[in-house]
């Protein structure tokens, strides 16, 4: 029988802040990673490639958020110590201690190991069995945006 493998928290402090509001139609998969920008409107949005900002890690199950915005809500995790399982989009080989960025493909989010645009994860370990990466959120990539 195969291993069954954990996605999401792995270990590390936790920082959580009052839930925040998330966006309509946002759809958070446990098979994913549920790393998170804000909208123009200040709601949780999956974070996917182009993003050059992250701001958490959204602590919610396999989730489809209301097509109303802003009626659900979903704490945080915005310590960049905390470490996540995440499925890679391709073989994580030769990837540990590199810098990468996210996509999203059929409402899944992966570590896109292939890309060093926006760098918005830290690949500390992986596994080529699974295809999988264990990432912090990269530091010099959250709470960038200034206020305007």
């Amino acid at each position: 029988m195969p291993k069954e493998v954990k996605y999401g928290y792995l270990t590390g402090p936790r920082l959580f802040v009052k839930a925040w509001p998330i966006a309509a139609s946002q759809v958070f998969e446990d098979s994913g990673g549920k790393f998170i920008k804000l909208d123009a409107n200040d709601r949780i949005d999956i974070a996917d490639s182009g993003d050059t900002q992250i701001e958490g890690w959204a602590e919610v199950g396999d989730f489809t958020s209301s097509a109303t915005a802003g009626a659900d809500t979903a704490q945080v995790d915005v310590s960049p110590l905390s470490l996540y399982r995440v499925i890679a989009d391709a073989d994580p080989a030769d990837t540990r201690g590199e810098t990468a960025d996210l996509i999203v493909t059929s409402n899944i989010q992966y570590v896109d190991v292939g890309e060093s645009n926006e760098d918005v994860v830290a690949i500390l370990d992986l596994d080529t069995a699974d295809d999988t990466v264990d990432v912090v959120m990269n530091v010099n990539k959250m709470y960038v945006a200034g206020v305007v």
